[in-house]
């Protein structure tokens, strides 16, 4: 009995402490490239499954947009932590965002051309008018028009395959994993003739990867880490629990009323977890390689998209790099 009480009194003196003394978490904001989808779906799954909150971290998920990327929303202090694209990271860099690679998702590059029925070939395409995004993430395409001497007529829009759909352009650059799924449920006869990879014709620079400013990593070395590997651990558990993580993206994608479909984002899920296995190894890697990053600074530098060399220590953490 007399233990009872003592257990009893310990009980509520723990009860009156407030929850942040008893386990006080780091916050941490982050913001991911784009609105929420199966793109990110490892970050969200790290958060609804607590995986943040196991590694001693507040995590809120700030959504960007148009006018106020996620590059942008990092270079002001607004956000912590982002992911970005490789080629994006780079130019910010280049252009005196000191940010640094804390983790690298993708391994294989997910942008395709995707053409007419009527083209075959990427030579089919030259002079004639191929839509791309005003938002960005097209950069690595141009270099590839460039480098090949394929005039191509780029035609700015904002999102979506509606000029593609009504014959207003000849291709359209699209993500394998994203409005590619569109393409293919709009009614045209597209086959694989008439899809690109950039991957399979010498432009394989991997894409997603997540970014902090390097006064941040001083800082708080020990949360950027452990930001990185709680965000590793949501996408492995996305990996093994496919129809879950669906479940929750699509759950989060209500909340921020986005529009959804489950099989797109299945089908999203299903192609993002397949680029970032390293062709290779066969494996996850989670890591950026030294040759591919010389690569894609080497493209950027030669097309006039950077002026600088970016170097690889100056880009990776310590803790990513490959040694």
């Amino acid at each position: 009995m007399k233990n009872f009480f003592a257990n009893l009194v310990l009980l509520t003196i723990l009860s009156c402490i407030p929850m942040g003394a008893q386990d006080k978490l780091h916050k941490i904001t982050f913001s991911p490239s784009w609105m929420p989808q199966a793109q990110f779906a490892g970050y969200y799954v790290a958060l609804e499954k607590g995986f943040y909150r196991d590694a001693g971290l507040d995590v809120e998920i700030i959504i960007p947009s148009n006018s106020s990327p996620s590059v942008l929303k990092l270079k002001t202090g607004e956000v912590d932590i982002i992911s970005t694209q490789l080629v994006q990271a780079i130019a910010a860099k280049d252009a005196g965002t000191d940010l640094v690679n804390i983790c690298q998702t993708s391994q294989v590059n997910g942008l395709v051309i995707v053409a007419q029925p009527q083209y075959t070939s990427l030579e089919d395409l030259i002079g004639k008018r191929v839509a791309s995004w005003k938002s960005g993430f097209s950069e690595l395409a141009y270099c590839m028009a460039n480098d090949n001497g394929h005039n191509v007529e780029w035609i700015d829009i904002p999102s979506g395959i509606n000029y593609f759909i009504s014959g207003a352009v000849d291709g359209i650059l699209t993500m394998y994993y994203n409005e590619y799924f569109q393409v293919m449920n709009c009614g045209k006869k597209v086959t694989e003739q008439n899809v690109f990879h950039l991957s399979e014709y010498g432009y394989n620079v991997p894409e997603d990867g997540l970014y902090c400013l390097r006064s941040a990593y001083l800082n708080h070395e020990k949360e950027m880490n452990a930001f990185a590997q709680a965000s590793k651990r949501g996408w492995e558990y996305a990996r093994e629990h496919t129809d879950e993580t669906i479940d929750i993206v699509i759950k989060t994608m209500k909340i921020h009323n986005i529009a959804s479909s489950p099989s797109h984002q299945k089908w999203m899920l299903a192609k993002i977890l397949e680029l970032q296995i390293n062709k290779e190894t066969g494996q996850a890697s989670y890591t950026l390689d030294p040759k591919t990053f010389k690569f894609a600074v080497d493209v950027l530098k030669k097309n006039n998209l950077i002026k600088n060399d970016v170097t690889y220590d100056s880009f990776v953490s310590p803790e990513t790099r490959v040694k």
